[in-house]
């Protein structure tokens, strides 16, 4: 069983930013399907992939929040740094955080913003 499953219920009703969710759930999943059986340069690699493609996805929901006049914007965009400042930090202790850390850490994060705080978003965008 996926530690972080997708479920119907955390999709907003925007096609676009749906499957982003479903990408970021599909890459936290297969990275944590790595831990412990790959080498630490490849699990490395798969968590700076989430990272990106986090970003890429904050940038993506942003534009659409301030194309639809959300006013929620800035306190989604400072949830969206706050994320991005802790994985920033985290990923420059590297050395001694674990990869395992890391990754739950970005994961938990990811599911609770998207249950939480993005669930705001259905029928705005």
């Amino acid at each position: 069983m996926e530690p972080f499953p997708w479920s119907k219920d955390y999709g907003i009703g925007h096609q676009v930013i749906d499957a982003q969710h479903k990408e970021l759930f599909r890459l936290a999943n297969a990275t944590h399907a790595m831990l412990g059986r790959s080498a630490p340069d490849e699990i490395e690699r798969h968590i700076s992939q989430l990272v990106n493609y986090t970003r890429t996805h904050f940038r993506a929901e942003e534009s659409l929040l301030k194309a639809n006049l959300y006013e929620g914007l800035a306190e989604h965009r400072r949830a969206h740094e706050a994320l991005s400042s802790k994985v920033k930090e985290l990923w420059s202790r590297r050395t001694v955080v674990t990869p395992e850390d890391l990754l739950q850490t970005l994961s938990e994060w990811i599911v609770g913003h998207i249950k939480g705080m993005d669930q705001q978003l259905k029928g705005k965008v």
